[in-house]
């Protein structure tokens, strides 16, 4: 069993400590395990490969970049090896405020991660899960509206946990959605969609212009953006003058005629034509 990172982690440590459960041999033979952690999917090229370990936890000896990492124990004895299961973690930068959070099992919370990402969920359980949000930069301008500039990233180390739909609020300020030209009343979330490669808008979603947050109801779990349709300014107002009058008149021969100009500040005045 892996204990630690658990899985799906959001961390910011880059020399994580592994940690994993002892596995019994009925022939009582020793048994030593080799560590792999990987950011590929086939272990073809791990960044961690440490073979021999008699103990069940190994911290690495040189930092890992950040990026999304998979991870699992080989098992060997006398007769044989066997692997264990794979977990991912993913490691932020330094400095990037993580929001982590232990959920009891049968209760509603409510993971109040504002301070870190301006986000907040609010999840129904059937057991216990860790929940983790981090705010991300993944901005990009394909999504063909533009974007409020709010970002975060939300995993569980136990979806079978949860009982979805959950429900994400992301927090947001006017002088924002001033400054990002975005009309207030069509903002939305959206989600990215490892699979297509691209941002979709979450169908069931919508604003709160009171509260100042955008919210949906997600049977997923993702990253998440906030976007919105561009403010378009409404078109001047056009007054008529209120002062003058006049018409045209037409003078007698020579086909001349005569066109008024008026303003509020000045008299009438002709001019020919």
């Amino acid at each position: 069993e892996l204990n630690k990172p658990v899985n799906n982690q959001l961390t910011n440590e880059s020399i994580p400590k592994f940690t994993w459960g002892y596995s019994a041999d009925v022939e009582n033979d020793s048994i030593n395990y080799t560590l792999l952690v990987s950011n590929n999917s086939n272990f073809s090229s791990p960044a961690v490969n440490v073979s021999g370990l008699e103990a069940t936890n190994y911290t690495v000896l040189q930092p890992l970049s950040a990026g999304r990492y998979i991870w699992k124990i080989i098992s060997t004895d006398g007769v044989g090896s066997s692997d264990s299961e794979v977990h991912t973690f993913t490691i932020f930068s330094q400095g990037t405020p993580i929001h982590t959070e232990t959920l009891a099992p049968n209760s509603t919370s409510v993971v109040n991660a504002t301070n870190e990402s301006n986000a907040q969920l609010i999840i129904n359980t059937t057991g216990s899960t860790d929940v983790f949000l981090a705010p991300t930069n993944e901005s990009v301008d394909n999504v063909g509206v533009p974007e409020l500039g709010r970002f975060v990233e939300v995993t569980v180390s136990n979806s079978s946990a949860i009982i979805f739909p959950i429900e994400i609020r992301i927090y947001y300020a006017d002088g924002e959605v001033l400054a990002a030209g975005i009309d207030e009343s069509t903002l939305r979330i959206y989600f990215f969609n490892t699979s297509s490669g691209a941002w979709q808008k979450e169908n069931n979603s919508g604003v709160d212009t009171n509260n100042n947050f955008v919210y949906a109801f997600v049977n997923h779990l993702s990253t998440y953006g906030v976007y919105g349709s561009a403010h378009v300014p409404a078109p001047p107002s056009v007054t008529s003058p209120s002062g003058g009058g006049g018409g045209g008149a037409a003078g007698g021969g020579g086909g001349v005629s005569y066109s008024w100009q008026c303003s509020d500040w000045s008299e009438c005045t002709s001019a020919g034509t």
